[in-house]
């Protein structure tokens, strides 16, 4: 059975009319049923910070979305590329692993939402290590106490204080 198959089986993904080939924003996994399971926990940072979830592939992959009040922004700017880059790479992973590696078990949308959450903590502890007390960590950090008002982002995704 080709890779192919077994990426369709795993998360049905329409052609792009256009090149008869996958299209960026439905090969990450955004526009099937379980790429959005997997985005779902992350989306309640856009709820705290008032600021609207990407509504396409541009969106998603080239502008960061801007919280409502701008006290925030420079912040999120920091922290946005290392949620995306996270979670698209355990949804990219889990497809590879679907395609290339069938016999290992199936995992649930939250399992790998939890994976991400991990691989999010560590960079965004990380991040706060290398940024200058001056220079951003205090916006990042009033973003992050932000964000603890969430108790699952707080638990998995936020470096412990």
């Amino acid at each position: 059975m080709s890779g192919r198959v077994h990426v369709t089986r795993y998360c049905k993904l329409p052609t792009s009319s256009r090149y008869g080939k996958f299209s960026a924003f439905t090969s990450l996994g955004f526009a099937c049923s379980f790429g959005q399971s997997v985005w779902q926990p992350f989306k309640q940072l856009q709820r705290l910070l008032e600021c609207a979830f990407p509504r396409n592939a541009f969106e998603l992959l080239f502008e960061t979305p801007k919280p409502s009040d701008g006290y925030y922004v420079r912040g999120y700017l920091k922290i946005w590329p290392i949620v995306r880059a996270c979670v698209y790479y355990q949804i990219w992973l889990q497809r590879a692993d679907r395609t290339f590696r069938v016999d290992l078990p199936f995992k649930f949308p939250l399992e790998i939402s939890l994976q991400a959450a991990g691989l999010i903590k560590l960079h965004l502890r990380q991040l706060l290590q290398a940024l200058p007390l001056k220079k951003g960590y205090i916006k990042v950090f009033n973003l992050l106490k932000q964000l603890s008002r969430d108790s699952w982002l707080k638990q998995f995704v936020l470096p412990d204080a």
